[in-house]
C-alpha cells in the first residue's frame, strides 16, 4: 500500500489514479499530518502556497467574493498547510516528499523513483497519463472548481491569486515551502 498524505489540492487524487496505471500497488489518498511518523510507505508532494492556497480557497469560496474574505481563508488555509510543513520538516526521513510543479513536469518518473524508494514494482506505463485524465473526466472529477486535472485558470481565480500574493502570511509560507525542498533536495535519494 502507498499513502498519498499531503496537503489538498496538491496533486493527489491524480497521483493516486496514475498510480493505478503505473504501479503494482494500491493507494489511498490520507490527509493527515500526524501520519508522518508512520512507518508506512507514503509519499508528500508541496506545492507552493502562492498557488495551493488560491486554489483551495477558489475551490470554496462564494462566487461574489472581496477581498476581507479571501484574506481571511487564507489564514484559515494556512494553518493547516503550516501543520503539514513542520510535520514533514520532523519526519523528513520517513516520507517521500517532492515539490509539485516538479512532479507535475514527468508525474510517471516521479511515481517510478517512489516505486524505487519502496521496492514497489513497475507496471506499463504507456499513455498512463492520458488514461488517468480520461478515467478521471469519465468519473466526474474534472469540473470548473473542482477539477482534479491541469485546466485553464478562470479570471476570479487570477484574481484570488493576486490578493493572495499581497497577504503577509502567505510570503512566510513560502519561506517555510522554499526551506523544506531545499532540505529535500540536500537528501541522497
Amino acid at each position: 500500500m502507498l499513502y498519498i498524505n499531503q496537503y489538498p489540492r496538491s496533486g493527489g487524487v491524480f497521483l493516486s489514479h496514475l498510480s493505478s496505471f503505473v504501479l503494482d500497488t494500491q493507494t489511498k489518498v490520507i490527509r493527515d499530518p500526524n501520519r508522518y511518523s508512520d512507518d508506512i510507505n507514503q509519499i508528500s508532494v508541496f506545492r507552493d502556497p502562492y498557488s495551493v492556497i488560491p486554489s483551495i480557497i477558489y475551490r470554496n469560496i462564494d462566487k461574489d467574493f472581496t477581498e476581507s474574505m479571501v484574506n481571511g481563508a487564507v489564514s484559515f488555509h494556512l494553518s493547516t498547510y503550516f501543520e503539514f510543513l513542520e510535520s514533514a520538516s520532523k519526519n523528513i526521513n520517513l516520507l517521500y516528499i517532492a515539490d509539485f510543479d516538479s512532479v507535475m513536469k514527468n508525474p510517471v518518473d516521479f511515481l517510478h523513483k517512489v516505486a524505487d524508494r519502496y521496492s514497489i514494482l513497475k507496471v506499463d506505463t504507456e499513455n498512463a497519463v492520458n488514461k488517468t485524465k480520461d478515467l478521471m473526466i469519465n468519473n466526474g472529477l474534472a469540473s470548473e472548481k473542482g477539477g482534479h486535472i491541469p485546466r485553464a485558470m478562470e479570471n476570479s481565480r487570477t484574481m484570488i491569486e493576486e490578493i493572495v500574493s499581497h497577504n503577509t502570511e502567505i510570503k512566510i509560507a513560502h519561506e517555510r515551502f522554499k526551506n523544506l525542498m531545499e532540505a529535500v533536495n540536500s537528501l541522497p535519494r
